[in-house]
């Protein structure tokens, strides 16, 4: 402890003091611990009426007080004593919780793709025929040496179609009634 800040605790509270003065309290000490000194140094002398101690007593107590006065940094984490189990418990989770907040990678890969695809061509193709055609003019009945014989091949003529007698019109067909067969009544009808 600091002998300005003792003596500023005697005689101020921490609202009544100056901006400077309150760096140097906060440097050494929060403002509830400068409250709590200053009551009790208030208190001291009611306490004890008795001998004062020495004087090299105060000193070696103020030195001890500073040599060993907790640093606020990063080393006061490091020297925290927990047992191995829940250090390996923190790091589980802080494993688990890192595992499962980051970002999914995406990665594009590159598949090869064959496409086969069989399209139908239309193609047409004017295929030329050879006809013969005949037309026929009259020809003037006045000069009858002109008149022109063609061949009988280049006249197409339909074939006779053969003359059926009349006579089988006349007859009724001859063929059995299903009347007289079952088994052809049962062959169409499908009843079995």
């Amino acid at each position: 402890m600091n002998e300005l800040v003792e003596k500023l605790a005697s005689r101020k509270t921490f609202s009544e003091l100056t901006e400077t003065e309150r760096e140097a309290v906060l440097a050494e000490m929060s403002p509830d611990a400068y409250e709590n000194l200053r009551a009790l140094l208030l208190a001291a002398p009611a306490l004890d009426t008795g001998p004062l101690p020495p004087a090299a007593l105060r000193a070696r107590l103020l030195d001890r007080m500073a040599a060993t006065a907790p640093r606020r940094s990063m080393s006061g984490v490091l020297a925290l004593r927990m047992p191995v189990w829940q250090a390996a418990a923190v790091l589980a989770i802080a494993v688990a919780v890192v595992w499962f907040l980051k970002a999914p990678v995406v990665q594009e890969v590159a598949v090869p793709v064959v496409r086969i695809q069989t399209d139908t061509f239309f193609r047409e193709k004017v295929v030329w025929r050879e006809r013969v055609v005949f037309r026929e003019k009259a020809a003037p009945q006045e000069n009858p040496a002109l008149v022109i014989a063609l061949p009988e091949p280049f006249f197409p003529r339909e074939p006779a179609a053969p003359e059926i007698p009349s006579a089988m019109f006349e007859q009724a067909p001859a063929g059995t009634s299903l009347r007289d067969e079952p088994a052809l009544m049962d062959f169409f009808v499908q009843t079995k």
